[in-house]
């Protein structure tokens, strides 16, 4: 097929291999429902827009932008462990996007399989492993 032109081919996850966006999307919501609804609200819209974006990231944006408040690294590691106890199990779960693990099955053997991803690497490598696919790549990054 593209064998000689194409050599490694790097995937995402939340919505090229797992439809987890949702997941995600939930998770988040579920975290800053006790600011109110219009927060939360805000929260999700941020999200689905800015997908890529790590969850780092968007902890800092949230609590900056929306809650006024600034917060430091402990306070951020924490609303990340909370934030991938909500969304492991359900992202695990979630659907695949359709064709993707047919694709990975069927041509692991002729191109190099890379994901790279916002999640953190140790979730996504779990994710991967329970999910059956950890084996179709040399390397799983976030």
């Amino acid at each position: 097929m593209f064998k000689g032109l194409i050599k490694n081919i790097f995937f995402d996850f939340d919505g090229v291999i797992a439809e987890s966006v949702s997941a995600k999307t939930d998770a988040f919501k579920e975290m800053y429902m006790p600011y109110g609804k219009e927060i939360a609200a805000k929260v999700s819209e941020y999200h689905k827009r800015h997908g890529g974006v790590s969850r780092f990231e968007k902890f800092k944006y949230f609590h900056k932008e929306l809650l006024n408040e600034e917060i430091n690294q402990d306070k951020i590691d924490e609303l990340a462990i909370q934030f991938s106890n909500l969304v492991l199990d359900k992202v695990i779960n979630s659907q695949e996007v359709l064709g993707a693990n047919y694709f990975i099955k069927e041509y692991h053997t002729k191109f190099k399989f890379w994901i790279i991803t916002g999640t953190p690497t140790s979730e996504m490598e779990i994710i991967a492993e329970k999910i059956g696919i950890s084996n179709y790549f040399l390397g799983i990054h976030g």
